[in-house]
């Protein structure tokens, strides 16, 4: 599977997905999930999250308790 941007691009997607299912799924902190998903920088996780999804990791975790 071919992705523009390279590994970085690559990695970071992965690492969205991994957050995604950690706030749909589990009750810890958004810190936390950054963290298990890798990410080390606070701005730099909420950028590429919200480029990736079109909203703040609060936001999406609030969608996914709307949709139970």
């Amino acid at each position: 599977q071919k992705v523009e941007g390279g590994f970085k691009r690559y990695l970071n997607l992965m690492r969205v997905e991994k957050v995604k299912e950690l706030l749909t799924n589990t009750e810890k902190s958004i810190y936390e999930i950054m963290q298990d998903a890798g990410f080390t920088d606070q701005g730099t996780f909420n950028r590429v999250f919200k480029q990736n999804t079109n909203c703040t990791p609060r936001e999406y975790r609030a969608k996914s308790k709307e949709k139970e």
